[in-house]
């Protein structure tokens, strides 16, 4: 394919918008007049290079339309405009399946791209690990917004660049796709991505967050076991080893955080061995306010709590995606099962090898646990790499093996 100036426009656009999701130093840019000034601008320019894969787009916009319909309904009902502005705020993290769609029939246009991406990423895993030596806990504090007593604090990692929620999580779903196409690299190619990833992993150590450490080092399993060779009875195996041995490896984290003062690594895995985020305090674990989630939802199974339902008793909910999805919308939630569904066939479709498809199954097993028990709807990173980024890698990754067996593709 003959690059042409509007494909240069395209690959321009693009990079901004990338740059806007997971380049920290831009992170005060993330407004919704700008990201959507910049996707309308790169949609108008993708139309213009190729008109036939909007088709393609039809199905994951019209699901597009109901998660912002979803939630104008359930803001109307309760008399919430914060709520009934809470679909179109999801936009900058799901729309990135539409920028997925186009590039899976353009991948030299993007392939071009990834090392600039991946040097993006860089530039602020460097501003967050220094800030997280200089101001333990930082990652983690920008994760508290309900807390207006750190507003200043925040406000001064945010001017530093340091990564925080969004950022830490979407390198822990870098690890896998950047490993798989290192193992298709040339020599000095394949020593970048060996190096992005270390930095990825101190990073995301640093950033003290215990659930993305836990699956980073699922990640790098998954990375380093032949997925075609994998069992059932393997699998569970690995997990129950892992499940007896959890408390090992959070006694060394213990050490580490309390060895190199990581206030918040210590902390944090303390809390995994006590199960709960105030010592002693049961009704804080994430079991327990998984379980009133489900009580919630089931006050209203069908409905949830988009037609005005409140439930007589309060229990306190959160840190579940999917809990969350059910627990407000009821069976309507189920317009998100066929948005990941959509996701996951389109990228299976669209692989060609057996072991790469085997290992975005693992992958997008390892994502969908990730939103039961964590939240990603409103975190721009997160959703540049679910529905864009990491199924890109792992579809580069697929070519570059097809390329290698001589294959014509």
């Amino acid at each position: 394919m003959k690059i042409s100036f509007l494909h240069r426009v395209n690959q321009c656009l693009l990079l901004l918008f990338v740059a806007i999701a997971i380049f920290t130093p831009l992170y005060s840019y993330q407004q919704m007049i700008i990201i959507l000034s910049i996707f309308c601008i790169w949609l108008v320019s993708s139309l213009v290079i190729d008109k036939h894969w909007v088709k393609m787009a039809i199905n994951p916009l019209f699901l597009l339309c109901l998660i912002v319909l979803l939630d104008y309904i359930l803001g109307t009902f309760h008399h919430d405009t914060t709520a009934t502005l809470l679909g179109i705020n999801k936009m900058p993290t799901f729309v990135w399946i539409i920028v997925l769609i186009f590039y899976t029939y353009h991948m030299k246009l993007v392939e071009e791209l990834i090392p600039i991406i991946v040097i993006l990423m860089i530039i602020s895993a460097i501003y967050t690990i220094i800030g997280n030596i200089e101001y333990p806990s930082a990652s983690r504090l920008l994760a508290s917004t309900g807390d207006d007593y750190y507003t200043e604090t925040r406000s001064l990692y945010r001017e530093l660049n340091i990564g925080g929620y969004g950022y830490i999580y979407s390198l822990v779903f870098a690890i896998l796709p950047l490993g798989l196409i290192s193992k298709k690299s040339s020599f000095f190619i394949k020593i970048f991505y060996i190096t992005s990833i270390v930095l990825f992993f101190i990073t995301i150590v640093l950033g003290a967050y215990m659930i993305g450490i836990l699956l980073v080092c699922t990640m790098l399993i998954l990375l380093f076991v032949n997925p075609e060779k994998i069992k059932i009875t393997t699998i569970f195996t690995l997990f129950l080893c892992l499940f007896l041995l959890r408390f090992v490896f959070l006694d060394i984290l213990v050490s580490v955080g309390e060895q190199y003062d990581i206030t918040a690594l210590s902390k944090h895995a303390e809390e995994l061995l006590s199960g709960t985020y105030s010592a002693g305090d049961k009704y804080n674990s994430r079991i327990h306010i998984y379980y009133n989630a489900i009580l919630n939802w089931l006050d209203s199974p069908i409905c949830g709590q988009l037609f005005g339902h409140v439930s007589s008793e309060y229990r306190r909910a959160g840190h579940s995606q999917l809990l969350d999805f059910l627990e407000k919308y009821g069976l309507f939630a189920y317009v998100y099962v066929m948005f990941l569904k959509y996701l996951y066939k389109f990228v299976m479709n669209g692989i060609r090898i057996n072991l790469m498809k085997k290992y975005y199954k693992l992958y997008y097993i390892v994502m969908i646990v990730f939103m039961f028990i964590n939240r990603f709807d409103t975190f721009m990173a997160l959703g540049f790499m679910f529905f864009f980024f990491g199924p890109i890698l792992i579809k580069s990754a697929d070519r570059r093996t097809l390329l290698q067996e001589n294959i014509n593709i």
